[in-house]
């Protein structure tokens, strides 16, 4: 194989790895559930921010790239102490059952909000529990606005390399017929 097939075949495994891997659908609920701080993430609420998220990436290409993976990991916790009472204390309350628990992680079947779960668990088991931060790539972030019915779309440093000295801010509102107007750009200095 010569250097330059060699060359590509780099540039497009690395290009494969730094894809997002998450659904639109898991996109929305970890939207969905920043901005209600509920348990469990609203069905009705994650199909509209799935709808307008598409919606607007279809209309507005400079944030076709972004994609909120979340911050934590929902539906699991790293546990300080993990033992048969505390799993049977899980297993029977409302957040039951405990699909899996090895090296003091706990995983549950639901999407859980983990700031919400972390507190439930500790006030159920007296068991300190804590929210497990994902660390993907920086693809951005999205957040909806319930308010003012407003979007804010972080570009995410993956998707301006290799020049990023910004990162820029794009925010778009959606009115209850689906139209979508572009309400601002912003951009902060990137600290490294």
């Amino acid at each position: 194989m010569n250097i330059k097939a060699l060359v590509l075949l780099f540039l497009a495994t690395e290009a494969a790895v730094r894809k997002p891997l998450i659904s639109s659908k898991e996109e929305a609920e970890y939207i969905a559930l920043d901005t209600t701080r509920s348990l469990l993430p609203d069905p009705i609420l994650v199909q509209k921010i799935e709808k307008d998220v598409a919606l607007i990436r279809k209309q507005f290409p400079e944030v076709a790239n972004t994609v909120y993976q979340g911050r934590k990991y929902t539906g699991k916790l790293k546990i300080s102490e993990f033992s048969k009472d505390v799993e049977d204390k899980i297993n029977r309350s409302k957040f039951g059952p405990i699909v899996s628990g090895k090296d003091g992680v706990i995983q549950f079947k639901e999407h859980f909000n983990p700031d919400v779960l972390s507190r439930e668990i500790k006030k159920l088991t007296g068991v300190s529990a804590d929210p497990i931060w994902i660390r993907p790539p920086d693809f951005g972030d999205i957040e909806y606005n319930r308010d003012d019915l407003t979007y804010t779309f972080r570009e995410g440093l993956e998707n301006c390399k290799p020049k990023c000295t910004a990162n820029n801010y794009y925010i778009y509102q959606i009115n209850s017929n689906g139209q979508i107007t572009f309400d601002g750009e912003q951009a902060t200095d990137i600290e490294y």
